[in-house]
């Protein structure tokens, strides 16, 4: 059974407009008027196209009698370009849950700019590009402390290396996801997975960068575990054949 899209409460359109006025030398002209999306008695989203962007707002009913809270937020320009990519509140990102802000400075030293979404975060920056996170990897990147953490900026899309697996790529390292699971490895330790072609040598990651009680970093993998111990040496100890030595490079 099919229904109607529901109709939206006059304030809808108010703090849409409200909304546009606030970032209007950003968004330029709006184009018609407010459009508006969702299920019956459950969530409405409205929302407005402007030349630069999208104002998007959401009313929610409680109970069929109840109001909700208001939602009112404005995604554009690139970030908006990679959010429209990905089917918008439809897509992987579910509706926007920030106005466009600024990033604080990673510990690389990048800058950019970001929105926060219901299931993910888009970034953008001026020599990166605009790259979006979602699901269990955004998960772990906020684990990891986002890009003030040791990760930094995000630098890649998802990208997929077989049907099983895929991963994102940040200026401190890597987050794989397998089967449901996000795991991190760092840049000297993911330096010396890559060497041996990723799984085909190693295996897939099976947890995130630990920090032992000695202080060294490691990850386990399949087949193996690698070590970061002080500055510049990395040990892998394979685990499929514990007659192996310990590698030191």
């Amino acid at each position: 059974m099919s229904f109607p899209p529901p109709t939206c409460p006059v304030t809808c359109k108010t703090q849409i407009d409200n909304k546009y006025n606030e970032f209007k030398t950003i968004l330029n002209a709006c184009i018609g008027d407010v459009k508006k999306t969702g299920s019956p008695n459950t969530t409405c989203t409205c929302k407005q196209e402007c030349t630069s962007g999208t104002v998007y707002h959401r009313y929610r009913v409680i109970n069929l009698v109840g109001q909700g809270s208001f939602y009112t937020f404005v995604v554009y320009h690139e970030i908006y370009k990679k959010y429209k990519s990905l089917n918008e509140e439809s897509g992987v990102l579910g509706f926007p849950k920030t106005d466009e802000r600024s990033t604080v400075k990673s510990i690389y030293g990048t800058v950019g700019r970001y929105n926060h979404f219901e299931k993910g975060t888009i970034y953008w920056s001026r020599y990166i590009g605009t790259h979006a996170i979602y699901g269990v990897a955004f998960n772990e990147y906020e684990k990891q402390n986002y890009e003030h953490g040791a990760l930094g900026f995000l630098i890649s899309d998802e990208t997929p290396i077989d049907n099983t697996c895929s991963y994102w790529d940040f200026e401190g390292g890597r987050i794989y996801v397998r089967s449901g699971n996000a795991y991190t490895v760092y840049r000297a330790i993911l330096s010396k997975y890559l060497e041996v072609k990723d799984a085909q040598g190693f295996g897939y990651p099976r947890t995130s960068t630990i920090k032992a009680t000695d202080g060294s970093l490691y990850n386990d993998f399949e087949c193996s575990k690698i070590h970061k111990c002080g500055i510049c040496r990395i040990t892998v100890k394979p685990t499929y054949n514990v007659q192996h030595q310990d590698m030191i490079f």
